[in-house]
């Protein structure tokens, strides 16, 4: 019988049409458009197959192959150009944009990811601490922590966006460590932390598990 390895990266392209024995489903048919629907994922999350920068699996390179994309480096192209327009977005519409949460003792903790400007641009946003304050208020969020990704700069901002304070840079040294992160210049408010995370391997899957793991302990 056929199904899904829990062993697989779920990517959509990757994990909806593969079977139990590790080859492409021949009995599976897309149209032009679930073909692309399907490879931008797999393109986007494995860095356009680059094997050098440690999050491309073999089995990306394998489904790619069978969803026959011609134009391969375009396509990655075309998406990263879509996915970095933020231009138009307000740093409240740039929170919501992909977010994902989880509860624990401590209350509400968001992280979002960001992805095309460095902290740098997104600091100087209008209404930065007015947008920040009112997402986090409509949300009833405790912790937020925002993921930035500039082509090969990785950023990670922490707040505490009510409550007791949490996070502090002696309360997350296992996590400084695990994520390689370097401290920017302070910023305002005193209970923002961004820092710089050397380990770019580590996306928001291998963050959010850290972070849940040591509000829980």
């Amino acid at each position: 019988s056929s199904g899904i390895n829990a062993e697989w990266p779920l990517r959509p392209g990757t994990s909806l049409f593969k079977t139990d024995q590790s080859s492409p489903n021949p009995a599976v048919s897309f149209t032009d458009k679930m073909r692309l629907f399907l490879a931008g994922p797999i393109l986007l999350d494995s860095v356009n197959l680059d094997f050098s920068k440690g999050r491309t699996h073999q089995v990306d390179v394998e489904m790619f192959e069978f969803l026959s994309i011609p134009d391969r480096d375009k396509l990655f192209e075309e998406l990263t150009k879509a996915k970095t327009d933020t231009s138009q977005l307000s740093v409240y519409d740039l929170l919501r944009k992909d977010c994902k949460h989880f509860s624990s003792k401590e209350g509400q903790v968001y992280i979002a990811s960001l992805f095309g400007p460095t902290w740098e641009q997104f600091a100087a946003m209008p209404n930065l601490i007015e947008d920040t304050q009112k997402f986090v208020s409509e949300h009833d969020i405790n912790v937020l922590i925002v993921m930035i990704r500039s082509d090969e700069l990785f950023q990670l901002f922490l707040t505490v966006a009510h409550g007791t304070h949490l996070i502090s840079e002696d309360c997350i040294s296992d996590i400084t460590d695990k994520l390689e992160l370097v401290k920017l210049q302070d910023y305002q408010p005193d209970s923002w932390l961004v820092y710089e995370q050397l380990n770019i391997k580590a996306s928001r899957k291998v963050v959010l598990p850290l972070f849940k793991s040591w509000l829980e302990g």
